[in-house]
């Protein structure tokens, strides 16, 4: 081998030896950026699944507040419901009390309602038929035996009331029919039916 061919060969195995040397470096730092850019990725997944999770977190308890609400809202309703089928059911059996039992109670609604003890007593037209006279008298017979005067009247008129009684004394009406007796005490009578039914 002459002089040109060693020197071409030496050149050419260390051009070889610095493109191995360099193949070698590229390896290690396209490593190195792969290794770096897969860490780089998974912190970002990481921060991304965290960030997810916790929105998804507070979607949940989101959620699941407001499934509460709804429940309590309809159990309300509900309760709401069956006290007012409770109120329209007590209505009902007291339209449909035995008039004796009914001339009781009148009688005692009256007395208590009476002010000057001349007002008119006005009955719907069954009450009125069954023991609209003999109200009349129980109640001023009672409050004669009070000190009072016992004045009252049986009205021509007869109102449209599933029961109880209304007196009335020129324009004043004083108004003890059963809706307006419910109607008046309805909250402290729905705090004790709630007690009786919810409990």
């Amino acid at each position: 081998m002459n002089g040109i061919e060693k020197i071409t060969a030496r050149i050419e195995a260390d051009g070889l030896a610095a493109a191995e040397d360099i193949r070698h470096k590229a390896e290690l730092e396209t490593a190195d950026i792969a290794d770096s850019f897969k860490k780089e990725a998974d912190r970002v997944t990481k921060s991304i699944l965290d960030r997810g999770a916790v929105k998804a977190k507070e979607r949940e308890e989101g959620l699941i507040s407001l499934a509460q609400m709804e429940t309590k809202k309809m159990i309300l309703a509900a309760k709401q419901e069956v006290l007012e089928e409770a109120f329209a059911l007590a209505r009902k059996n007291l339209a449909e009390l035995a008039p004796a039992k009914k001339l009781e109670i009148y009688k005692a609604l009256a007395e208590k309602a009476s002010v000057s003890g001349a007002e008119e007593i006005i009955l719907n037209a069954a009450d009125k038929a069954a023991f609209g006279e003999k109200l009349t008298e129980a109640v001023n017979a009672a409050l004669k035996a009070a000190g009072k005067k016992g004045g009252l009247t049986l009205a021509k008129e007869t109102a449209e009331i599933d029961g109880g009684v209304i007196l009335k004394e020129n324009s004043v009406e004083v108004n003890c029919s059963y809706d307006t007796l419910i109607r008046l005490n309805k909250k402290e009578i729905a705090g004790e039916a709630a007690k009786g039914l919810f409990a």
